[in-house]
């Protein structure tokens, strides 16, 4: 990854209903906010997807003035695996080789194009093993990402998953930073799960959502399958304290669909007998205050923390 001091930070998130950006002017004690904008990916097939979101963010680009040629994005969950494995210090492969190894059991794809990247969970770890959390997708499909962005003039220099962008956004909003923390980020029908430690990503489970109808409308997001949500965030902090030995989760917050509906936030608090809040990811900007009172503001937790990695000049993984 190249970060550049460009006075301008576009960020983009691919998401599979929606492309959302953001356009940040560095500068001052905070960052300002250029633009955020939202355009609807057209329906289709899997195998489209990505055509589909460029045509999409070619759209949101004709509308707003972008102010640099290099961009940021992440790319859908929906494509992407992602494991837990371990590292045995001890044998003559590299951890790169065994976490191939690892990955060649649960790839719905060729592992001949295979593009993987991978972090260890406990980085102050001496033992002869080691767990590593793992990320994986298609490299033909990222490269099928990388010449549409050159086809609309621009150049991404950075691509990560939806829950490290997350990751770079939380401690700004955490009182203690030293806290463990629970994310949940829902969009129409999709969502994840991610624990994160600072800015470092420990675990994240990626789900799908059952998109109710009531009165013959769709209703999207974690208000029509609440139940769900709780028995996937329970599968995840089941793991987080069985697996991974940690039982001190400091609070949960909720990005997107519904994350701003008190009857969701009593759930989940009930439920998890932890603290609930759905913070405004502008609010870590100097002119964020207003975008704060937008509802669709925590729909930008995502692309907005992908933009504070470049500010920050340090991606969030391990």
């Amino acid at each position: 990854m190249v970060f550049t001091k460009s006075k301008m930070v576009l960020a983009v998130e691919l998401g599979g209903d929606v492309i959302r950006a953001v356009q940040v002017k560095r500068g001052g004690r905070q960052p300002d906010l250029a633009f955020y904008a939202a355009q609807n990916v057209a329906p289709g097939t899997a195998d489209t997807l990505v055509e589909r979101q460029l045509t999409a963010l070619e759209e949101l680009f004709r509308v707003q003035h972008i102010g640099t040629r290099e961009v940021l994005a992440t790319i859908p969950t929906s494509i992407v695996v992602t494991r837990t494995a371990q590292i045995d210090k001890q044998r003559k492969e590299t951890p790169a080789e065994q976490v191939q190894t690892a990955l060649l059991n649960c790839l719905p794809f060729d592992s001949k194009d295979l593009l993987f990247d991978y972090w260890p969970i406990q980085p102050a770890n001496t033992s002869l093993r080691s767990d590593v959390l793992v990320v994986a997708t298609q490299a033909s499909v990222v490269q099928r990402y990388l010449d549409g962005f050159e086809k609309l003039g621009v150049t991404c220099v950075h691509m990560d998953v939806a829950p490290c962008a997350l990751a770079s956004l939380i401690p700004l909003t955490q009182q203690t930073s030293e806290a463990i923390v629970g994310s949940v980020a829902i969009s129409r029908d999709v969502g994840f799960f991610v624990i994160t430690e600072r800015n470092r990503v420990l675990f994240w489970r990626p789900f799908d959502l059952n998109t109710a109808t009531q009165k013959g409308v769709s209703v999207a997001g974690i208000g029509a399958s609440l139940e769900r949500v709780g028995d996937e965030i329970s599968k995840c902090v089941s793991h987080m304290v069985g697996t991974m030995h940690l039982d001190n989760l400091g609070e949960l917050l909720l990005f997107g669909y519904g994350s701003d509906d008190l009857v969701v936030t009593e759930y989940l608090k009930n439920r998890f007998n932890v603290a609930v809040r759905n913070p405004s990811p502008f609010a870590v900007l100097q002119n964020g205050d207003k975008i704060g009172a937008d509802k669709q503001a925590t729909h930008y937790g995502t692309v907005l923390g992908l933009a504070m990695q470049e500010i920050a000049g340090v991606p969030a993984h391990g």
